[in-house]
């Protein structure tokens, strides 16, 4: 088995035709470079992570998982996960990593706006669009 964490194909572009060609390369490039001693090709590939940046890439919670999801099941791959569903990228006024585990309600929680947005939940509870993407895959 192989697992790729896919942020160089699937966090760039600003179109569903680009990530998917992004994708589909990075693949190809796996299948052809990586042994496959049991003959599985890209059954033996899986997508351990991809990231939608929902405060950073236009779109991103919307067309970008549907362009990755795609193009997982075209290239034959058994499983793309997302990376993740509360964000653990935020970070304080100054600068610094903010802790992400404050509970709802209490007045340290982060506010939205200081995360990447790499989330399925928000810090304020409410949920990203990619919910309703990643539900048609349930």
């Amino acid at each position: 088995m192989v697992t790729y964490s896919s942020y160089d194909s699937t966090a760039i572009g600003n179109d569903a035709h680009t990530v998917q060609s992004s994708l589909s390369l990075a693949l190809k490039t796996i299948e052809k470079m990586a042994p496959d001693p049991q003959g599985l090709g890209n059954r033996r590939i899986l997508i351990s992570e991809y990231g939608l940046y929902e405060n950073e890439l236009a779109g991103g919670t919307t067309w970008r998982p549907g362009a990755i999801l795609s193009t997982a099941s075209k290239e034959g791959i058994y499983g793309a996960f997302l990376w993740n569903v509360f964000d653990n990228e935020c970070s304080e006024a100054n600068g610094q990593s903010a802790p992400v585990d404050t509970a709802t309600g209490n007045a340290l929680r982060l506010k939205n706006n200081q995360c990447r947005g790499l989330w399925v939940v928000r810090p304020d509870g409410s949920t990203s669009s990619v919910l309703g993407v990643l539900k048609k895959y349930w």
